[in-house]
């Protein structure tokens, strides 16, 4: 069996490719296995780690804004499309997939598009709360939509096709046990906060943070993992250390946290984007969380994806705009001083769950091949 898998640009779109891979080279004895993304995009870093192929091609993505640089940028975009598309058909050609599968990122439409023309199988996922633009535009071709959350049907123009998965994570989210491990990352009895605003990280969000874990240093009623991001991990650490508060044992400041599934299931409360790939993990570790979605994403999709979690679970969710780190750490209080809310949303995110989301992707596909 032949899989293609097309995904780009952030790991919100290539972790559940590389899930519903996991699962065809398990499930199918010599599945020939193939990734195409954006040339320069994060798959090139994430997918060949994983032990998968990738062939890349030449894609930009679409600007929302309405300004002449927005205008110059769709211009170069479109130019560049009939080359992608070119591109996307000679993999295709070369590779002769059973199946396509596309989780996400512009470089799908071309890939999805060319295979359809083809005659070949191909299912797209959407893993947000409101489709993208690039699910949008294939949804009308793709044999299957699949999507993150129950009950969007009615967004898309065939509904029948439209089929809830769930969104896949990485295995190891599956199997992060919560005593374990507390134990091996040192942890004492104490609440343990985590917090990440993206591998870069959020300039305003590290500013707010730099009050946040320096009131919890100086108090130590928590335990405290703070991602700062590559940018403005420097910036942050002298900040605490202005306050007096960078060498604390109870605060733990990383660039970035690399065991997110055991970070994860050791915490007690989240904070953090609202990021679908976010999302699922916390329901599969089933992490209560304090949400403050990214102001910056096309269509406020976060705010959206933040909001039915909310409906669902009863998790926190804060707008950036106007929040104070005063705020903030009183609502971290809140959370923190109510165990009985706590057990109660830890138990409806893990209900909400869904861990064999990989395995239905798996399913549909198989039912598309014949």
């Amino acid at each position: 069996m032949k899989v293609l898998l097309t995904c780009g640009g952030t790991g919100g779109h290539i972790y559940p490719a590389i899930a519903v891979a996991e699962v065809f080279k398990r499930r199918e004895r010599g599945a020939d296995i193939l990734f195409v993304g954006a040339e320069g995009a994060m798959e090139t870093e994430l997918v060949p780690a994983e032990g998968f192929a990738l062939r890349t091609i030449r894609v930009k993505s679409l600007a929302h804004a309405m300004s002449w640089k927005a205008v110059r940028r769709n211009t170069s975009s479109l130019a560049q499309l009939a080359g992608s598309m070119r591109a996307a058909g000679r993999i295709i050609k070369e590779f002769q997939p059973d199946v396509v599968i596309g989780t996400g990122g512009y470089v799908c439409f071309p890939v999805v598009y060319q295979a359809r023309s083809r005659g070949i199988p191909a299912l797209i996922h959407e893993s947000n709360a409101r489709p993208g633009l690039t699910t949008k535009i294939l949804a009308r071709r793709a044999d299957r939509v699949m999507t993150g959350f129950e009950g969007q049907e009615h967004q898309y123009p065939r509904p029948e096709r439209v089929a809830y998965t769930g969104t896949p994570v990485r295995e190891a989210f599956l199997f992060a046990d919560r005593a374990s491990a507390r134990r091996e990352l040192g942890l004492d009895a104490r609440p343990l906060i985590v917090s990440a605003f993206g591998s870069l990280g959020a300039r305003d969000m590290n500013r707010m943070m730099a009050d946040v874990l320096a009131r919890a240093a100086q108090s130590g009623a928590w335990q405290m993992i703070h991602a700062a991001g590559s940018r403005y991990f420097m910036t942050l650490t002298n900040a605490l250390e202005e306050r007096g508060a960078a060498s604390r044992a109870n605060i733990r400041v990383l660039e970035y946290i690399r065991d997110m599934p055991r970070v994860m299931a050791a915490a007690d409360v989240f904070i953090g984007r609202a990021g679908a790939s976010t999302l699922t993990e916390l329901m599969i570790t089933g992490t209560p969380a304090v949400l403050i979605p990214s102001p910056n994403v096309t269509g406020d999709h976060q705010t959206q994806n933040a909001l039915k979690l909310r409906e669902q679970c009863g998790i926190e969710v804060l707008p950036e705009t106007g929040l104070t780190p005063e705020r903030l750490y009183q609502t971290l209080e809140t959370w923190l001083g109510d165990p009985e809310r706590l057990k109660r949303t830890r138990s409806a995110l893990m209900n909400a769950a869904a861990p064999d989301a990989a395995e239905r992707i798996y399913q549909l596909a198989k039912e598309r091949i014949g």
